[in-house]
């Protein structure tokens, strides 16, 4: 598709008409951009095809669409995940390979394969260089860390609940002072 600012039109047209939701036709858009010929209206067919292709509409029907955004709406891989496939397809990785085609920091990395050591999948094999020894298909959960981050989030829950608490208690001081002091100025 040609630069023509086009599909940059046709995202906001179709952002307006498609708010929350909303299924909308080829035609709604071009009504929106001001399109009335055919001639003028074929470059936003092919940009149409393109934003279908791309995911970042969604066909609901024969001429209806629903638009879903940038991306199409899809979440990018967890770090974990990516890695796990990596380490499944490669079978031998080093620290700088998950780094690299991850995206993660070292000490994700590092921490990541500890984990998979402490669970038997791979062992080291040099500084820095793991090899995959078991395949369970299913990459095993960090129960450990799970549960150290509900305890963590309960106990910030409680401390939400506790100064919620102290600032009503500290509100209604606040209040009864003030009562206190008009009083004794009338």
């Amino acid at each position: 598709m040609a630069r023509t600012g086009l599909a940059a039109r046709a995202r906001q047209a179709m952002k307006g008409v498609g708010e929350k939701g909303r299924e909308f036709t080829i035609v709604d858009v071009a009504d929106r951009l001001d399109l009335i010929s055919d001639s003028d209206k074929r470059p936003l067919y092919r940009a149409f095809c393109d934003f279908a292709r791309s995911g970042e509409i969604e066909r609901v029907k024969t001429g209806v669409y629903r638009y879903r955004g940038p991306g199409g709406g899809r979440k990018k891989p967890e770090t974990r995940q990516v890695m796990w496939r990596l380490l499944r397809s490669r079978r031998v990785v080093t620290v700088a390979d998950l780094q690299e085609l991850s995206g993660a920091k070292e000490a994700y990395v590092l921490e990541w394969l500890q984990l998979m050591e402490r669970n038997e999948i791979v062992k080291k094999i040099g500084p820095r260089k793991y090899q995959l020894i078991c395949d369970p298909v299913v990459m095993p959960d960090d129960g450990e860390k799970a549960a150290r981050l509900r305890r963590i989030r309960q106990e910030k829950k409680q401390a939400l609940e506790r100064l919620t608490r102290v600032a009503t208690e500290a509100a209604g001081v606040c209040d009864d002072l003030k009562r206190l002091f008009d009083s004794e100025e009338a």
